[in-house]
């Protein structure tokens, strides 16, 4: 929905039947700044219990091809985070039916695959809110190398296509961006199994399954300790377990360069330290010494850190438990 005139009376006659059969509503809010959400999501008045916000997918063009910028997305985020402290209730995610893949989006599907998602994964999910998980995410699924336009279900990507070949655009040169940002990114069937169609049907699905089901898939998956689903499944259940990760506040630590994003959840002296590098790059990060008694609880890589700088490599991700006089 779109911030539009007329839209609160709309929502507030909504919201009455909401809260009459005690629903849980998540609206899908383009438009609607950070100063504005508290009169959509607040505890009491709100029209819904909290929504998506796209500030942190929206830094270019839809069909322009390159990567986020982590300094600005380290500011999206924290805007939100900040602005619905103690208002609202922010939804999070990374993933949905219309945006492409985030390992692909965010990260390094190539050399990085699995660390990238898993880095990735522990830098939104720990956030204050309500975190989803878009089908397949959780596999670590990346974009799908479809090399004819006919290959593409999307009708705003066939219009795409159509369009830029009139104004003198070369066949491959479209295909590239569309392999980038195309919505059918994520529309390919569920990766089950390396069985045909990804074992997600025993007949030909509406749109192509992405190759790569022969080895990103849930049968696989499932057997590897170290795999990006069972690394979400560890996320869940310290989220689970855990109530800082419910309640503990958020604060950025600002490391004032474009790789990595590091922030604190914390509750009365005690709290978790996320570290993430999300870059192909090596990065530094230097931990205040109000860290020091803190203990490792999951990670995405063997390398040990044990001093106040750490060295992370591409794609690290370190989640730390501690606790400040």
């Amino acid at each position: 929905m779109n911030n539009v005139s007329g839209i609160d009376q709309l929502l507030a006659n909504l919201s009455t039947d909401f809260k009459r059969n005690h629903l849980m509503t998540v609206g899908e809010a383009g438009g609607v700044p950070v100063e504005q959400a508290k009169r959509w999501v607040d505890s009491k008045k709100g029209y819904f219990d909290m929504i998506f916000q796209f500030d942190h997918v929206s830094f270019w063009e839809k069909f322009t091809v390159g990567k986020v910028d982590v300094a600005k997305l380290r500011v999206a985020l924290t805007r939100w985070q900040s602005g619905l402290d103690n208002n609202g209730w922010n939804a999070l995610f990374l993933e949905n039916h219309d945006l492409p893949r985030a390992v692909s989006y965010f990260g390094n599907d190539q050399k990085f695959r699995s660390q990238s998602a898993t880095a990735l994964a522990m830098m939104y999910f720990l956030m204050k809110g309500t975190p989803f998980i878009y089908q397949g995410q959780e596999l670590g699924m990346t974009n799908v190398d479809f090399n004819d336009i006919n290959q593409f279900r999307d009708l705003d990507s066939q219009r795409f296509y159509r369009e830029e070949l009139a104004k003198g655009a070369s066949p491959e040169e479209t295909l590239v961006k569309l392999r980038a940002k195309s919505r059918d990114n994520v529309r390919t069937p569920m990766q089950w199994n390396d069985q045909p169609n990804g074992g997600f049907s025993d007949h030909q699905p509406w749109i192509s399954s992405n190759p790569n089901a022969r080895y990103i898939n849930v049968a696989n998956e499932v057997k590897q300790p170290d795999s990006v689903l069972n690394f979400y499944r560890q996320l869940i259940h310290l989220r689970l377990k855990d109530p800082i990760l419910l309640n503990g506040q958020y604060q950025l630590i600002e490391t004032h360069d474009h790789q990595s994003f590091v922030y604190q959840r914390e509750e009365n002296h005690v709290g978790y330290l996320v570290i993430t590098n999300l870059s192909d790059q090596p990065a530094t990060v230097t931990i205040s010494d109000r860290y020091q008694n803190r203990q490792l609880v999951l990670t995405n890589t063997t390398e040990k850190q044990q001093s106040s700088t750490m060295a992370l490599k591409p794609w690290a991700a370190y989640l730390y438990k501690y606790e400040r006089n």
